[in-house]
Formats: structure tokens, sequence, C-alpha cells
């Protein structure tokens, strides 16, 4: 359960099936009939309709922009200023809404979308926003907003791993091996990615998208400077690598141009609560 927000009279829940057996219609049937008797039970009413609403998120939807659309239900009901100040609502893989970047600034991906007449994809329209976004490089200074940045970006691995994705001891590790890449706008951080020599070649990292910017193109946009970044250095390919876990990621990297090589196992270290890999990829550079 990635996400929920129970409203006065509805409830928004974005949930992810883990393997072939997952069943949403079953899922909502067992939900309904556990809450709903129990609610009967002490107010003698009926608490569901029979009938419910469900979307199906498809390859290169973002779940981020999506759980962030559920938190700010309050927000746009004018219950209350802050999805931080809202009880009801929350993740089961995650801290959610309360312990996010920039909520007051993200809106909906689909509120700047537009649907081409005839049918298809909806596509990004540009915004001023998006073209006010500059990329810099990373100094010391800036290591506690990348912590804060990054740990909020991957709260949605929570389903796989536990605590933050990183600290400030590893991010300075980090930049004494390679640098990250940072994308700024007027408010401030929105973006970094992390980049590394490696004996002609380049590596890309870390990657992360403030959940106020994600479904803008903004990875997009990191992802191109990283790999101008190693042309610049003479490198003659990049690679990366993705937890399985995340199936939309590969399709996104597909899409720039990167393909899967290989697969390699999580390190010991690391303790996955649902079984998975890395999938590592690459994009030759021109």
């Amino acid at each position: 359960m990635h996400a929920f927000c129970l409203m006065p009279d509805h409830i928004h829940l974005l949930a992810e099936g883990l393997d072939s057996s997952s069943d949403l219609l079953k899922f909502l049937k067992s939900l309904k009939q556990r809450t709903g008797f129990q609610y009967k039970q002490k107010t003698g009413r009926q608490l569901w309709q029979k009938k419910s609403y469900d979307r199906i998120l498809r390859h290169g939807d973002s779940p981020d922009s999506v759980a962030w659309y559920i938190w700010m239900n309050p927000i746009r009901g004018g219950i209350c200023g802050s999805p931080r100040d809202y009880a009801w609502s929350g993740s089961l893989t995650g801290e959610g809404p309360h312990a996010a970047l920039s909520a007051k600034y993200w809106t909906p991906p689909w509120k700047t979308e537009k649907r081409p007449p005839e049918g298809g994809r909806y596509v990004n329209k540009s915004s001023p926003q998006d073209e006010s976004v500059s990329v810099r490089d990373a100094v010391s200074d800036d290591i506690f907003a990348l912590v804060r940045l990054i740990n909020a970006a991957f709260v949605v691995e929570r389903f796989v791993f536990d605590g933050d994705r990183i600290t400030a001891e590893e991010t300075r590790a980090f930049m004494d091996t390679g640098k990250f890449l940072l994308a700024e706008d007027t408010v401030g951080l929105a973006g970094c990615v992390y980049v590394e020599l490696q004996n002609g070649r380049g590596y890309l990292g870390l990657l992360a998208v403030d959940p106020a910017h994600q479904g803008t193109g903004l990875a997009r946009k990191l992802v191109a400077a990283a790999e101008d970044y190693f042309r610049g250095e003479g490198c003659c390919a990049v690679d990366l690598r993705v937890i399985s876990q995340r199936t939309p990621l590969p399709l996104f990297y597909r899409r720039l141009g990167y393909v899967e090589i290989g697969t390699a196992p999580f390190a010991p270290s690391l303790q996955a609560k649902v079984p998975g890999h890395y999938i590592v990829m690459s994009k030759p550079l021109a």
C-alpha cells in the first residue's frame, strides 16, 4: 500500500500487487467486508457503496505523482493547509506526505497535460518553471539538502528496503569518488544525479527528483546532463543499474536509449523484503 487517504465520504488507495496471484478485486472485496462488518456492528449503517473506481498505472506513469495526488486531496477539499497536517493519510511502504519535500509546490501532471486530438498517450506541455531549471555541480554545502532530496525521492523503494536510502556520510563518500549534478529552479533544489568516471566509461546513479517536480521531465533533463558530462570526459558509454522490483524504470531508460546487458545480486548488507536483483543497463555515447 504505497499511499492512502481517508476522506469524509470516500477513500483513495495506491496499491501494488507483488506477484502474478495478486487480485485487486479480491483485495477490495476483503477490505470492504472486514471494515464494513465492523462499522455496521457499531452504527447499524452500511459503510461502502457496491462499486468502486480503479485505474491501472501503465509503464511510464509515475507512482510518486499518483501518491501525491492522493495525499493532496484534503488540501483541495479545504480540510487543511498541508498534507503533513492530515492524520488520515500516509503510506505502508514509506513515510508518506509527512516526510516529503516541497509538497505545496506539487501539481498533478495531468493538470499540465493535453491529450492529442487523435487520442493516445498524454504529452507534457512545457511551463516557465521547467524552462527556469538550471544544472550545476554540487559542493560540500549541499550535502544535507542532497540527503533530504534523495531520501524523499526514494521513499517509493521502502517496500523493498527498510530505512533511508542514503546518509550524509555516504553522500560525502560519493563526492570523493564522483560528483552530483544538481537541478535547481526558482524555489530551490529540484533533483540530482550522481556521476562517476570508471575506466573510460561513465556510471550514472541516484537519479532523484523531488516529489513536487516528478512528472515534469526533469529526470530526463538530468540524464541528458549526465551524458553531456561523460561525453566531455571522453567516455564511450554510460552504465547504470535499477532494482528489478521497480518495473517502470527499465522502460523509462529504454526510451532514453539504454539496453539491459545483465543482472547483479544485491550486496549482502542489503536485506530485501521481496525477492529481486539489480538490472544492469548501458548506452553507447556517440
